[in-house]
């Protein structure tokens, strides 16, 4: 792992210097990811090991469509794998993706979750839970995002921020089901019911929930498997338990990971193999037991199934992902980090 690292550093310097590492060209594919490293560096590995091609990752949670605009040509990304299907729309939108072209992919992904002129594929989804006591009483009860605006839950809700694309990603889902009006309201109600002010990741808000320092927290189901499975943290989450909000109604708001293969990929071949091994059932697999995410080309398996089944919102992503700036705007409206 301490290997991995000091690569991924040392790519990052080559990248700011503007250099390449022509030395190893044609024997290696360069990533540009949203996604935290120990979220996917397995599948890297895996990779390595069956194809001998290095991933040389570059790691950032900033605005990394960007940042690969600004680098037109001399950019090295191959490909860049984004947490949100906005990221996702917005590379698309930006000149800088080329069509995913491959049967394998076809075959192996759903067209819920490919770009309609093949300019992104989705690889996994997470829903965007409710986490309440495992002991909560009925007075505790809560079934849709709706309902964190009402007054029972003053002082009670703990989040990131609202900032975070995971948030703005359930804005722009109120908005394209209830409209601005109703949804800068519901903003100005659930910042009121705040247990404090937005901060920390998602499995801070799990914990603070185990610990008595809110009722309900919003979360990503994913990081509630990946709490069980630590043995630091494994005894926070048993005391906690995940709600699929909004079964009676629109669904749960689900969002998804994605690849990008970019139109100046120095190494275009080894960037398609690459995707086309993200898209398979083997690590599709991965996905479900090393993340705990929900892989969309296989079957859930039973570990995910036993957290519940549910039904995710009706609206298609890009719909969602449409609202993503209006989203932003109200969050500065009501302050809602302040």
């Amino acid at each position: 792992m301490a290997g991995s690292y000091v690569q991924r550093m040392i790519f990052g310097c080559l990248l700011a210097l503007g250099m390449g590492t022509s030395a190893q060209a044609g024997n290696e594919v360069n990533v540009y990811t949203e996604r935290q490293p120990q979220f996917i560096q397995p599948v890297f590995d895996r990779f390595t090991k069956a194809t001998g091609i290095r991933v040389n990752v570059l790691y950032s949670q900033t605005d990394l469509v960007d940042r690969i605009r600004r680098e037109h040509e001399s950019t090295r990304a191959d490909i860049l794998i984004a947490v949100n299907v906005g990221r996702l729309v917005e590379a698309a939108n930006a000149d800088i993706a080329s069509p995913i072209t491959s049967p394998i992919v076809d075959e192996n992904i759903p067209t819920t979750y490919r770009d309609t002129n093949n300019l992104w594929v989705g690889l996994t989804s997470r829903a965007r839970v409710l986490v309440t006591p495992r002991q909560a009483g009925n007075q505790m009860q809560i079934e849709s995002y709706e309902e964190l605006a009402n007054p029972q839950w003053r002082g009670k809700i703990c989040i990131r921020s609202g900032y975070h694309v995971y948030n703005t990603g359930l804005v722009a889902s109120m908005l394209a089901h209830h409209g601005p009006e109703y949804t800068r309201n519901w903003l100005r109600y659930v910042k009121g019911n705040l247990a404090r002010k937005p901060q920390g990741g998602d499995a801070d808000q799990i914990a603070a929930v185990a610990r008595g320092e809110c009722s309900v927290a919003i979360a990503n189901s994913y990081y509630y498997g990946k709490m069980l499975d630590d043995p630091a943290t494994r005894k926070d989450a048993s005391r906690v338990q995940i709600v699929f909000p909004n079964q009676k109604s629109t669904g749960t708001h689900v969002n998804i990971t994605g690849v990008v293969l970019m139109k100046r990929a120095p190494n275009r071949e080894n960037a398609l193999k690459l995707i086309e091994f993200m898209s398979s059932n083997e690590i599709q697999h991965v996905y479900a037991a090393v993340n705990f995410e929900y892989p969309v080309g296989i079957v859930w398996p039973e570990m995910l199934r036993s957290w519940g089944e549910f039904t995710s919102e009706h609206l298609p992503l890009t719909v969602i992902a449409g609202y993503q700036d209006l989203a932003k705007q109200l969050l500065d409206e009501v302050a809602f980090d302040d």
